[in-house]
């Protein structure tokens, strides 16, 4: 399924993106987010995993939230980071953009 989202910039400039949509799954089961930890999202282009969640990284944009690893201080703060540290969340391997591979 494709679809395209408009991302309007404060500069004025509006930004169209398409997005080619391909969940992951998992023993026939589609995973509802790329991380366990579902508060965990990294940036379009940063991790293998959360790249198949295009939606989900669209609303990140258009809420102006940042995205796990980013602190862009006119964001909201990346909600992985409300109850802990990142030193902390990104011990675990699996909330690392390059997952138990890296």
């Amino acid at each position: 399924m494709k679809f395209k989202i408009q991302i309007y910039r404060p500069d004025g400039k509006v930004e169209e993106q398409e997005f080619d949509y391909d969940q992951p799954e998992q023993d026939g089961y589609k995973m509802p987010m790329a991380h366990c930890d579902q508060t965990i999202l990294h940036a379009p282009g940063k991790c293998q995993f959360c790249d198949h969640y295009p939606e989900a990284q669209a609303l990140r944009e258009f809420w102006r939230i940042n995205f796990t690893g980013e602190s862009d201080e006119r964001k909201a703060p990346c909600p992985s980071e409300y109850f802990r540290p990142a030193e902390l969340r990104d011990r675990w391997p699996g909330n690392t953009p390059g997952g138990y591979n890296a």
